[in-house]
Order: C-alpha cells, then sequence, then structure tokens
C-alpha cells in the first residue's frame, strides 16, 4: 500500500503530464473535469489558483483517511500565507522550513508581503536535501519559465537557502504529508 506522501505526488505529476491549461485570466480551464473538481473545492473563476490546486490534490489523496482529510481541510486555505500560519499553529501537525519531504505543501510569500505568495506539492527531493522539485498549479511551463505568470500546472526545481528577495518569491514553510493525526502519538 502506498503511503499518503507518494500518493500526493503521484496526483500531482499527474496533473503535470495533463497539460492542464487555464482560461485566462482564472477563469477556469478547458479541461472540465479539472474545473469541476476545483469548482468542487470552493475555487471560483477569478481566484488565483496555485493554493486550490494543491487543496485538490491533498483531498483526493486522502480521500481513504477521512480523519486526516478532516483536519486537513481545517487547517487549509485558498490563501498560501493562511495555511503557512494554520499548520504552523497547529500543535500536531508536522511543518518544517529547512527539510523537504516528498508530498509536502512548500509555501512561499511573495516579496514581504504578508498574504501574497505561491504554493506547490514537493514531488522530489535531492540527496543533499539543498534542492527539490515541486508541482504547482497556476504556474508557466518548463518551456515557458516566466514563473510568474501562471497559466498551467507543471514542475519547478527550487533550492534550499536562496536570498531574500524584494519582488520576487521567499519560501517560508514545508506542510508535510502524515500518515495518522493523533495527540497520543506525538
Amino acid at each position: 500500500m502506498k503511503t499518503s506522501a507518494q500518493t500526493i505526488v503521484d496526483l500531482a505529476l499527474a496533473y503535470c503530464r495533463a497539460n492542464l491549461q487555464e482560461v485566462q485570466p482564472n477563469k477556469g480551464w478547458t479541461n472540465k473535469a479539472y474545473e469541476a473538481d476545483m469548482r468542487a473545492i470552493g475555487w471560483l473563476p477569478g481566484d488565483e489558483w496555485c493554493a486550490d490546486s494543491a487543496i485538490l490534490v491533498w483531498k483526493k489523496s486522502y480521500s481513504l483517511k477521512p480523519q486526516i482529510w478532516a483536519v486537513a481541510r481545517r487547517l487549509l486555505s485558498a490563501n498560501c500565507q493562511i495555511t503557512a500560519n494554520n499548520f504552523h499553529a497547529d500543535k500536531i501537525w508536522p511543518t518544517g522550513t529547512k527539510v523537504p519531504k516528498l508530498g509536502a505543501i512548500a509555501i512561499w510569500q511573495s516579496g514581504d508581503s504578508l498574504v501574497n505568495g505561491h504554493e506547490g506539492i514537493v514531488t522530489w527531493v535531492s540527496p543533499d536535501f539543498k534542492s527539490f522539485k515541486t508541482a504547482e498549479g497556476n504556474t508557466s511551463s518548463s518551456t515557458q519559465p516566466d514563473i510568474r505568470t501562471g497559466w498551467t500546472y507543471a514542475e519547478h526545481t527550487h533550492r534550499i537557502g536562496e536570498p531574500h528577495s524584494l519582488t520576487g518569491l521567499n519560501f517560508i514553510r514545508f506542510v508535510y504529508a502524515i500518515e495518522s493525526y493523533s495527540p497520543l502519538i506525538y
């Protein structure tokens, strides 16, 4: 049986391979099944969708673990900064700032903003833990790498410890995938 983390990675990579195309600007997708799934988790036309795409991956991946999904859903937000804060404040759900792990949600802030940012699902980690790949919604493709112009679901490589940017994305937190949520084990 696959771990939740591997299920999350597999689904995120499947979305990368699906060549999802946004109807710009943030009006929906050419893949109507994906659009229906996104609407079902609360996405509305006009909304940025990187956080919602991560919510959808986790929802589908935790579908056989309703207790975990119930807690995750309470902590997840369409705003990545709120998601980072909610999980960091939770006394049980594991998060971190230095070590990427498969299936984690990686969250960045935009410049010094306390409300804007970006997020994706960790799909690969280098052996030295200094770089990682994420599958991200509302991003650009590797063939058109302007990451600030979102229109598809694609994989990108990132490095731990990048210098702070006033205008770019600054990494703030990993929210790790877990197998159980019980105060008795922590």
